[in-house]
């Protein structure tokens, strides 16, 4: 960042990682820099940002699972220190209590690992403190592809017998055998949106922060079906 700016750009477009803070950026910005956060935003929110709904999102995949007749619900992952993780997990916690579902210990891995190793090791344990669970909604595609490794691994039909959606609907998730259910990010709208907010921004340095959330939508694929015992 300090060495584009000694280049003379004009404003920065930032996807903030795990422990960016609000502070140091400011800092290294120098002031009133052009500086739009975008996918994830920062505690202090005095930048301007558009992120996708996630709390919305995960709403969405839980909606559908209770229609399908689930309620023994399993949560993957969100336990990194982003805003993200934090507001999938809100929209986890948020939904099962909306539906009067338990929250159950057993059957949430708040892990902040998002490989398919990590998601096939995080149903292992589900499966064996929960085994009754029927559905699982996941942080990200890849944590919900490694669980559905896991599921097969011991025995339950993946879209029958247990119910798995994941989250940002990744290109190769649809080639997947069967295809992943996932709640889709609209990227190219949070990327046109921080474009413009970053050029109106460029244009008025002093206006009071700006924050847009974009709603996501959901993909219905194979991976998803009726509650078996419903």
């Amino acid at each position: 960042i300090r060495r584009m700016l000694e280049q003379g750009s004009s404003g920065l477009l930032l996807s903030p990682v795990q422990g960016t803070c609000p502070d140091t950026l400011r800092e290294i910005v120098q002031g009133n820099f052009p500086t739009v956060c975008f996918s994830r935003r920062l505690e202090d929110e005095s930048f301007d940002s558009v992120v996708s709904d996630d709390t919305l999102g995960v709403g969405l995949a839980l909606d559908e699972l209770v229609n399908l007749g689930h309620k023994r619900i399993a949560w993957i992952g969100g336990g990194q220190a982003t805003s993200t993780a934090r507001a999938r997990y809100r929209g986890f916690e948020t939904a099962m209590n909306r539906h009067d579902l338990p929250l159950e210990r057993g059957r949430i891995e708040r892990i902040a690992e998002t490989s398919l190793e990590a998601g096939r090791r995080a149903m292992v344990e589900i499966l064996k403190h929960s085994p009754d669970v029927t559905a699982v909604a996941c942080f990200s595609d890849l944590l919900a592809l490694g669980a559905a490794s896991a599921c097969r691994e011991a025995g339950r039909s993946v879209g029958g017998d247990i119910s798995i959606i994941g989250h940002d609907d990744l290109e190769q998730s649809a080639f997947f055998e069967p295809g992943l259910s996932s709640v889709k990010v609209a990227k190219e709208d949070i990327g046109r949106s921080a474009a413009r907010l970053l050029l109106d921004r460029i244009e008025a340095p002093e206006a009071s922060p700006v924050h847009e959330v974009v709603p996501p939508s959901l993909i219905l694929r194979g991976t998803t079906g009726p509650c078996p015992t419903a």
